[in-house]
């Protein structure tokens, strides 16, 4: 135990509680206490790998409105159903409008892929400022429909 702890005006106060014992020991065996930690991190990823879990985001709820409405799109138009995932492009030097033969192959290229419903080609959209294309032409999205959701197909 250590001795009671004077105050400022020179009168004694209670010894030390847990948690600055705590504290204190830390700090003078650091390494010890950064190897602990380290251990521990360690032995808690391989008891996650031995018996955790994997990650799906697999998630359905039959019935719902929203896939009734899926269902609707499926019947008639194909291509707007789905599952959507965007391609982000970006040019620093010049706009993607002067790659408009590179960006249509792309596209072409891409609606070639098992799966594929449809491909927004972002420069043959509407003229309007909101879009798949920013305003200074530098950066542009490709926005592409599956018919199963991209993270499930193998």
């Amino acid at each position: 135990m250590s001795p009671p702890h004077t105050g400022e005006e020179g009168g004694e106060t209670a010894t030390p509680g847990v948690l600055r014992r705590l504290g204190e020991g830390c700090a003078r065996h650091f390494v010890i206490v950064i190897v602990a930690w380290i251990v521990a991190l360690v032995a808690l990823q391989a008891l996650n790998r031995s018996h955790g879990g994997t990650y799906s985001d697999d998630f359905s709820l039959p019935g719902v409105q929203s896939e009734q409405g899926l269902d609707v799109l499926k019947q008639h138009d194909p291509t707007t159903g789905g599952y959507g995932s965007q391609i982000v492009l970006h040019d620093g030097q010049k706009t993607l409008t002067s790659l408009s033969s590179q960006m249509s192959t792309t596209v072409g290229d891409l609606q070639k892929l098992p799966h594929v419903l449809a491909v927004q080609n972002p420069l043959s959209g509407s003229s309007s400022s909101v879009g798949p294309l920013s305003s200074d032409g530098k950066t542009a999205y490709i926005t592409v429909r599956f018919d199963v959701q991209p993270s499930t197909y193998r």
